[in-house]
């Protein structure tokens, strides 16, 4: 019995690795948005992360977010306020819809997972933003 939980921890671990990696390359083909502020820019770091959620559930989601934004926070110029924000709000994003596809795993399940996300996800990340924001005012 041991021998399968070892496997399965190794395997996990691998994968995450695996995703982390990819998502640190997508994190760096950032594409700025022509009509934004020039900080703001689109990148498709978070969709390794997505699958990991999918794959691995939410937790490992997260992981795999934080270890992108911490990778990233080497080349950086945001002073971690940016790696930051990016890490709450793809955990938020990432982590919503890890726990809506584990209620049911299917494709019917990942697109609930993904429209939820597309109609609540708003609501969800103010949510947290709003409280990160309070806590940030105190101190």
């Amino acid at each position: 019995m041991s021998n399968v939980n070892t496997k399965n921890n190794v395997r996990t671990i691998a994968v995450t690795g695996m995703l982390s990696a990819v998502a640190v390359v997508l994190m760096y083909l950032e594409i700025p948005i022509p009509i934004m502020p020039g900080f703001i820019k689109f990148d498709f770091s978070d969709l390794p992360a997505l699958l990991g959620a999918y794959a691995l559930g939410p937790v490992a989601g997260i992981i795999i977010c934080l270890i992108k934004n911490v990778v990233h926070l080497a080349a950086s110029q945001s002073m971690l306020v940016g790696e930051l924000s990016n890490f709450i709000l793809g955990s938020v994003f990432v982590f919503t819809a890890g726990i809506v596809y584990k209620k049911k795993k299917s494709k019917t399940g990942a697109f609930i997972a993904w429209r939820f996300m597309r109609c609540h996800g708003n609501g969800c990340i103010q949510c947290v933003l709003e409280l990160f924001n309070s806590v940030s005012c105190v101190l």
